[in-house]
């Protein structure tokens, strides 16, 4: 549907924005003379706003609709990586350092982690009303696959960037939610059907119906992201690349691992009718060789291998996670349910890069181990827990 689309347009342009910060981290964090643990930190301290904000926003979703909502994040994720590239502009040329500095890019932070919240937990519960339970994995896909051409794009146009400098990147990721923004609000009709709810219902995150997916969905996003803060730092100390090369290295690693979950996402989970569990198992899988790859990565080439497993990863669980949420809920539910599970992305944001660059302070090798030891416990829950099986069953009978 032709509405459906532009809802997608909006959410590619506002995670290309997002994912232009992945490359430019860990150089930036080095020439501002910051910690690997203060970069941790500025991640975390935007996930804790998206982790608090996630399911406000997807209650709101019903109560305003899904538009306004997903509206509302898109310009605030802008708006919060305009100050954040204000701020480094400001680091980088001398007029702010120490604490002054590090507070001010905590606020850029915190704004786009808080209202872009928003967006993610409306844009699924706007698919889970638009689709019947036995399209709905693979409508979830073309929302991966959306957020996975953003990760593509974004990396790559952020590396090209870095020819003019550190902050034109930031300058553009800021502006794109904007611009998708102004697409949405212009071009997407009003819902037909907004909530007629004066108050929608909530939802414990310990609800037997989800809360073994929210487990599995919190593990697997914090192994992916403990690889996206960590591995800049791997690429620079291990091989022994200047700043530029390093943002230049991890970012075409970045648009090899986006195209990978597209191509997953499209060529296989939308064509190949896999339960949910199934597709975490598959991903989970992925998600455990890349760790055991990164334990011994020693060139390009095994950096590169190591992110094309974890797009795998990413390309099953994402579909897998969100559409067994919606499938294990009644239809009221739906906002609710989906700003649980922007919560889940958030705290996982929250808990990864403190998690990884503590670790990767003490040790190089330690972020693998522990992200090993983590993925494994969730893909021995996924394959032989009874709770999981039983899941497995209800979400087929969907």
């Amino acid at each position: 549907m032709k509405h459906v689309r532009i809802l997608l347009v909006g959410l590619f342009a506002a995670y290309m924005g997002f994912a232009m910060l992945s490359p430019l981290l860990a150089p930036l964090v080095r020439t501002l003379g910051l910690a690997e643990v203060q970069a941790g930190l500025i991640q975390s301290v935007s996930a804790f706003a998206w982790f608090l904000a996630g399911p406000v926003w997807g209650r709101r979703s019903d109560l305003l609709g899904r538009k306004p909502v997903f509206v509302t994040g898109l310009i605030g994720l802008g708006i919060g990586l305009g100050i954040f590239a204000l701020v480094t502009q400001a680091g980088l040329s001398g007029a702010l350092t120490g604490a002054a500095l590090f507070a001010l890019l905590f606020v850029g932070r915190i704004v786009a982690g808080a209202l872009f919240s928003a967006s993610p937990a409306a844009a699924q519960a706007y698919i889970a009303d638009v689709t019947s339970p036995a399209q709905r994995t693979r409508a979830m896909a073309g929302l991966g696959a959306a957020t996975g051409m953003g990760f593509v794009i974004g990396p790559a146009v952020s590396a090209a960037l870095t020819n003019f400098g550190l902050i034109v990147p930031l300058v553009v990721a800021a502006a794109l939610p904007i611009v998708g923004g102004l697409i949405v609000a212009w071009r997407l009709p009003n819902p037909d059907a907004a909530s007629k709810r004066e108050q929608p219902p909530r939802l414990s995150p310990l609800d037997a119906r989800i809360r073994h997916f929210l487990a599995i969905g919190l593990i697997a996003n914090v192994v992916l992201v403990m690889i996206q803060i960590t591995a800049g730092f791997l690429v620079a100390d291990r091989l022994a690349l200047p700043p530029q090369q390093v943002a230049q290295t991890v970012g075409a690693a970045l648009v090899i691992s986006g195209l990978t979950v597209v191509a997953v996402q499209l060529g296989i989970v939308r064509r190949v009718k896999l339960p949910p569990v199934m597709l975490l198992r598959i991903g989970l899988t992925a998600s455990l060789l890349s760790y055991l790859v990164l334990l011994a990565a020693d060139s390009i080439a095994l950096f590169v291998l190591a992110f094309i497993l974890v797009a795998v990863g990413i390309g099953f669980n994402e579909p897998g996670f969100t559409s067994a949420m919606t499938l294990a809920v009644e239809t009221n539910e739906y906002g609710a349910v989906s700003g649980l599970t922007a919560s889940a992305v958030g705290l996982s944001s929250m808990i990864a890069p403190l998690l990884g660059t503590s670790l990767y302070q003490v040790n190089q090798v330690l972020p693998y181990l522990v992200g090993a030891v983590l993925v494994a416990t969730a893909l021995a829950f996924a394959w032989f827990s009874p709770r999981m099986r039983l899941a497995a069953s209800m979400a087929r009978a969907h």
